[in-house]
């Protein structure tokens, strides 16, 4: 039978979106509610997530804590451990971005001291 209650079940982006709103919200003064924590049913997230506002939302969370002003240590640990997670998975992607444009310079190079009659030969041209 068709009829259950499987759409009715938090997502993942839905549990991501309601995390990065209640730190949103602690940052606000509001106290985190551990128990419904990264739940999903944040009425912000529930049906209402995507890529894209999880996206903005989480770059809104990591500029206010980039800006200095904030001492994370005052706030739950729970806002701690995510900073200290995105600033790990941040510094793993600006790697990862620098290595691919290193990579892709040293491509580059390789290429030029080919020939005309190499790079056809490598069907490049």
């Amino acid at each position: 039978m068709p009829c259950d209650s499987s759409h009715m079940i938090s997502s993942q982006i839905e549990r991501e979106l309601s995390k990065v709103y209640q730190l949103l919200d602690e940052l606000d003064g509001v106290p985190l509610n551990i128990k419904r924590y990264g739940d999903g049913y944040d009425s912000r997230a529930y049906n209402r997530a995507s890529r894209g506002v999880l996206d903005k939302k989480t770059r809104e969370l990591c500029e206010r804590l980039q800006s200095g002003d904030i001492d994370v240590t005052r706030y739950s640990l729970e806002l701690q451990m995510w900073w200290r997670d995105h600033q790990i998975a941040d510094a793993e992607k600006a790697e990862e971005k620098k290595r691919k444009v290193t990579e892709e310079r040293k491509k580059k190079l390789a290429l030029a001291k080919l020939t005309k009659a190499e790079r056809e030969l490598l069907e490049l041209e």
